[in-house]
Parts: structure tokens; sequence; C-alpha cells
């Protein structure tokens, strides 16, 4: 049986008691789980780690999730939780690291969503060295192009609350790059 042109409420209904239903919502979010982390790690080790760990996670709770709850949000939220756990643990990554230390990343798929290399690489730079708050809205802004309703669930503020921090990651983000 094939779940590739289900919606994701029937899909989520089926993945309940179905692996085949559950390979589906796999599919579909493993990338942007993937790139969520490691757009937060830069590192593909602990990338992989942290998207198991979610889809562990969502296995785990699916029975937990009420109809009618978006589940990308409720997705990244999981994310959210990890990534906030892995921080915790992890002195591996602090915010007052060098630019000259810090590894740019120019995989394919960043390449993909933005202009060109060299512009990928700097805005990546500059990404790394904000606030993980900032860092964490920009991405699911932008690259994974939630609303603000579904960001603020995924971190756990109010709509008003993501489009001021929006702006503040965006006006340090200027300050920070080269003109």
């Amino acid at each position: 049986m094939t779940f590739s042109g289900e919606t994701e409420e029937k899909l989520i209904k089926e993945a309940k008691t179905n692996a085949n239903a559950f390979a589906e919502l796999y599919r579909r979010y493993v990338e942007k789980i993937y790139n969520f982390f490691y757009y937060h790690t830069f590192n593909i080790s602990d990338t992989e780690d942290l998207t198991s760990v979610v889809f562990e996670r969502v296995l785990t709770h699916l029975d937990d999730l009420k109809p009618g709850t978006n589940f990308s949000a409720w997705i990244f939220r999981i994310a959210h939780n990890c990534l906030v756990d892995f921080y915790r643990h992890s002195n591996k990554y602090k915010n007052q690291q060098n630019l000259e230390d810090i590894e740019v990343a120019t995989e394919a798929n960043i390449e993909h969503n933005l202009e060109k290399k060299e512009q990928t690489g700097i805005l990546v730079k500059y990404l790394y060295i904000l606030p993980d708050l900032y860092k964490e809205v920009l991405i699911l802004k932008y690259h994974e192009e939630l609303s603000n309703k579904e960001i603020g669930k995924s971190i756990g503020k109010s709509e008003g609350a993501v489009k001021q921090i929006l702006r503040r990651a965006l006006k340090e983000l200027r300050e920070k790059m080269p003109e």
C-alpha cells in the first residue's frame, strides 16, 4: 500500500499502526529536520544523531498527537527540544568561536536555497554566530518556510514574539555582515 498521495492528517492516523505510513511521514520530513540540525551544528554526525532522535520521539509519541494539531509545528517543536537538550549537554558548540574557526557549509542543499556560493558561505558564517534563538527562528522562517504561527508553536512563543525575534535577528545579522 502506498501513502505518497495521502493527506497529512490521514497519514498521521495511519502511521500510528502502519510502518509504511510512518515511513512516508519520515520521507516527507527527514530532509527538513536534517537541515534544521545541520544549520545549527554544522556537524554531520551530530546532525544524523539528532535527526534520528527526533523520529524516535515522533514514533514514541505519535499516539499523543491530538487530531487537528499542525504536524509540522509539532515535529519542529520536538526538534527544538532535542536541540536544547543537545546544547545543554554539550560544550562543543558555543557562540564564542572566532569566525576564522567556523567551517563554512557549502553543501548543495544550501547552494540550492541561496543565489551564490560565496554569499552562502558568508551568510552561514554570520548566521552561525547569532544567538541560538535568532538562528533557529531565521532557519525555520526562511529555510523551512514555516509561518510565524508555526514557528511560535515550535519554539513556545506567541506569533507576535516571533515577529519581534525575526526583526531583531535580521537587524543583528545586517549589523554583523559586511556591506
